[in-house]
């Protein structure tokens, strides 16, 4: 069973910038995870970079390697809930 990340519009806001800075489609970020082994649809990682959708775990290793990017940028000015 895979494990997903509640939805935050944060998290979403920093995939899109994260997207965004590296000049990927959503379209082309989604065919290259595709090509990771990722089953996720455009509509559905549109979703997520909404905030309106969870990640799953894997979806978020995919898109890492994908993009090149630290985890760290994902979670970037996100305060822990107190």
């Amino acid at each position: 069973m895979s494990q997903k990340i509640l939805r935050c519009s944060a998290l979403g806001a920093n995939i899109k910038r994260i997207r965004l800075e590296k000049g990927y489609t959503q379209e082309e970020v989604v065919a290259g995870m595709q090509l990771l082994g990722s089953p996720i649809h455009r509509v559905s990682y549109a979703q997520i970079e909404g905030g309106r959708n969870n990640i799953f775990v894997t979806d978020l290793v995919a898109l890492k390697q994908f993009l090149d990017v630290d985890y760290a940028e994902f979670f970037r000015d996100i305060e822990p809930l107190r």
